[in-house]
């Protein structure tokens, strides 16, 4: 996602200087970045389009720091008071209209099964300026399926700028403080300095993430959201604000060279970058550095890249970048909602958000900015007016949502995504949180039998409800310990795109249940893999980071190995290992393809709740699933019967006579393309009862 493409210092602010008020290159800078994004989101052919975002974060640093320099210059202090309300007057009413708007539009379009709900708490984490952290933990990662249907999902970058803002001015009137102080005669050299060591420290954080390095404290939210790994960014573009203050460029040659290099630099960004580029990381040097010389060159703007980028046209939709940039993205998610499987929805969607973001900028936008002087009543009477409408509406989407608006029909949909036994207690994680507890959710403890564990990822967690009912007829307590998005097997897995973060945290979890179930009592260990880790290309898995590869015959192989290696380890502990059959499902080779055809109940917009018209559809046979499916369930077979563990396939139970009905009566079975519902995997009780049983 884009940053707010701020100006440099508005027209009508007070104390703008005829010759530092405005760069038009940088306008066009901002044209370019906010091109490349928007482009990105309509799903045409520019992969990197989403680093358009760290286009923004340099050009930030750069314009906040030669305003704020300006500022210091001319009144001798930097008053923070008034720049943070021309930040506020900048940014906040605009925001604020474009998050009432997709609320109202999200309580029609949305699912009241979730959807809703995230939109809602997304909205409330903007305005409040911590939306990047609501989306790490609601949403998930930039490019997990998930962030598809948050419509507010591009404020990430607003609230990461807004964090810079609210500590970066005071960091500088320190620097400045100190330099008067010490009698330094270059006051730049102590924010300089303080800048670089910010700076360094967050570049040092990429590189370890990149480098499969875990940093305490840095893990949550995840590194591309968090300022934490952004700050260096700010920092590049600020540094170099001081540094042409004290050297500014003069030569038309290197100014040239500069143009040319940074032109290339960005186009290299968009089109060699994608989506399996660990980001950020090294990578990200790109992109940055194009933009710094891309800042420099325009500094002396007689290079035609320069001239280029300070034409009208460009100038014009760099003005317009912040609304462009505010209302594209709801646009498309909302558009999508209601028309999935229309090809040319995205871009006619960013056409259509045009409208919107241009009357915002004309009749919103451009009236504050020429609002110079308020009394501090009135200023205040405008924070709440902006605020507290936005507010309301989120809060009040959120509630509606969560109790189905009241109506009988979406209560009933709410029972069919009730919560798994995992959830609903707390005892399981996803990745990448933290781990769920060791020491807490343990069911049915007073029973006299032996203990059942259950290990696994999210097919373990939606197994939990099954095992329990199982737990009980037996007389065995129940203890779970499930992981999201990790597989319980030896074997190293991470998402392609998230690389730098995927495997750690699932390898942490895989050894320290390991390590758990060596010195628990001896009992039966129930294991619940998903399988689609192993065919999908966004995904790579190996015996090792260095040997992991997205080959679907080499991933199968290893995870081979590394089941047996876990339930060897299990056997020598004293347990007997159960081993679960993935459960025939609907997903593709990616979420993306799957989502587009699946029609579920967690799917559907409220118009068409209200409508009645959610129908729970998937197209497929046993035959078309095990095409997809048998090399792993082939795989799990093999292991189990390698090792002697048992071994439950389900595949009889939920696909009858080679049909896989996802509505069984009243009984909707399958919640979406993946996953069962609570009330589908009841009906497996008496299946993992008589499993169990033929364990003992």
């Amino acid at each position: 996602m884009v940053a707010s493409p701020l100006l440099e210092m508005a027209p009508g602010e007070p104390n703008a200087t005829k010759s530092t008020s405005r760069r038009p290159d940088i306008q066009g800078l901002r044209a370019v970045a906010v091109l490349m994004v928007v482009a990105f989101h309509a799903g045409l052919p520019v992969p990197g389009g989403f680093v358009g975002v760290d286009v923004f974060f340099v050009i930030s640093g750069f314009v906040i720091t030669g305003m704020l320099a300006r500022e210091r210059a001319q009144h001798g202090r930097i008053r923070l008071g008034l720049f943070y309300w021309r930040r506020f007057k900048r940014l906040t009413p605009a925001l604020a209209l474009m998050v009432s708007v997709t609320m109202i539009l999200s309580a029609l379009a949305l699912s009241p099964l979730g959807s809703q709900q995230v939109a809602a708490k997304t909205g409330i984490g903007a305005l409040l300026l911590v939306a990047n952290y609501v989306i790490s933990s609601v949403t998930g990662g930039y490019f997990a399926a998930p962030a598809e249907t948050n419509p507010l999902l591009n404020v990430w970058s607003l609230s990461v700028e807004e964090q810079f803002y609210l500590l970066f001015p005071g960091m500088l009137a320190i620097g400045w403080l100190v330099a008067r102080r010490l009698g330094i005669r270059r006051p730049g050299l102590v924010p300089g300095i303080l800048i670089l060591i910010v700076g360094g420290v967050s570049f040092g954080i990429v590189l370890a993430g990149s480098w499969g390095w875990a940093l305490p404290g840095v893990s949550i939210p995840p590194s591309f959201y968090s300022p934490f790994s952004r700050a260096w960014e700010f920092a590049a573009g600020a540094l170099l604000m001081l540094v042409l203050s004290r050297w500014p460029l003069h030569s038309h040659r290197v100014s040239w060279l500069f143009a040319l290099v940074g032109a290339v630099g960005i186009a290299a960004s968009v089109f060699l970058i994608t989506v399996a580029t660990p980001f950020p990381g090294t990578w990200t040097l790109v992109p940055v550095a194009a933009t710094l010389l891309l800042l420099v060159a325009g500094s002396r703007p007689t290079n035609p890249v320069s001239r280029g980028l300070s034409s009208g046209p460009m100038v014009r939709i760099g003005d317009w970048s912040y609304s462009i940039y505010l209302w594209h993205w709801p646009f498309i998610v909302l558009a999508v909602a209601m028309w999935p499987r229309a090809a040319l929805v995205p871009l006619i969607a960013v056409v259509c958000s045009l409208v919107p973001a241009l009357a915002s900028y004309r009749w919103l936008e451009e009236p504050l900015h020429r609002l110079t002087s308020m009394s501090r009543p009135r200023a205040m009477a405008l924070v709440g007016v902006t605020v507290l409408p936005p507010l309301a509406l989120a809060f009040s989407l959120l509630i509606g949502a969560n109790h189905g608006f009241w109506i009988t029909s979406t209560e009933g949909l709410n029972a069919r995504v009730e919560l798994r036994l995992g959830n609903s207690e707390g005892c399981t994680g996803v990745f990448p949180s933290e781990l769920p507890p060791v020491a807490d959710c343990q069911f049915n403890s007073s029973a006299p039998g032996p203990p059942v564990y259950l290990v696994g990822d999210s097919y373990g967690e939606q197994a939990g409800d099954a095992v329990l009912g199982a737990s009980i007829d037996l007389q065995r307590p129940l203890i779970p310990r499930t992981y999201g998005g990790c597989p319980f097997a030896n074997v190293y897995v991470s998402q392609v795109a998230l690389a730098a973060e995927g495997s750690p945290g699932c390898q942490q979890f895989v050894e320290d249940r390991l390590e758990w179930l060596e010195a628990s009592p001896a009992g039966l260990v129930i294991i619940a893999n998903a399988e689609f880790y192993f065919r999908d290309p966004a995904y790579s898995a190996g015996a090792s980071p260095s040997t992991a590869s997205i080959d679907e015959a080499s991933k199968v192989a290893s995870y081979v190995s590394g089941l047996e290696s876990v339930v060897r380890r299990l056997q020598r502990a004293g347990h007997k290992v159960l081993v679960v059959q993935p459960i025939p499902n609907f997903r593709l080779d990616s979420d993306k393809e799957s989502l587009q055809r699946w029609s579920g109940v967690g799917d559907c917009p409220m118009i068409r709740v209200l409508a009645g018209s959610c129908a729970v559809s998937a197209p497929d046979t046993l035959a078309a699933i095990a095409a997809r499916q048998q090399p792993v369930w082939t795989a799990t077979a093999n292991a189990a019967a390698n090792t002697g563990a048992g071994l439950l396939d389900l595949q009889g139970l939920l696909c009858p006579n080679g049909e896989c009905p996802v509505q069984r009566g009243d009984v909707v079975m399958y919640r979406e393309y993946l996953h069962l519902t609570v009330q589908g995997v009841r009906t497996l009780i008496p299946a993992f009862t008589g499993a169990i049983k033929a364990m003992s």
